[in-house]
């Protein structure tokens, strides 16, 4: 009831002009103005590295990681990451 989950996809296209970071940066005022104290994201894969830099750069911090969350189709797994943000921490809406 107080912790909110989101996800975000960019057409491979469109990748590389902004639009994620947008996405990311209005999404937490949003969040805290419908009232929830926190954002976690739990999988964000390890192979996602460009979705990992901006969700650090925006301020979300690894509290976890998930071994072998998913199974690859050629064989093997792949680790996923849980990401936190403290929405207390943005001014109140």
């Amino acid at each position: 009831s107080h912790i909110c989950n989101a996800g975000f996809l960019v057409r491979r296209d469109r990748r590389g002009r902004g639009i994620g970071r947008f996405m990311a940066q209005a999404f937490l005022p949003l969040a805290r103005a419908l009232g929830y104290e926190a954002a976690f994201f739990n999988l964000v894969f390890t192979s996602n590295a460009k979705s990992l830099q901006l969700y650090k750069s925006v301020g979300f911090r690894e509290v976890g990681r998930f071994p072998r969350a998913a199974k690859l189709r050629g064989g093997g797994y792949q680790d996923a990451v849980q990401l936190h943000y403290d929405l207390t921490a943005l001014p109140p809406p």
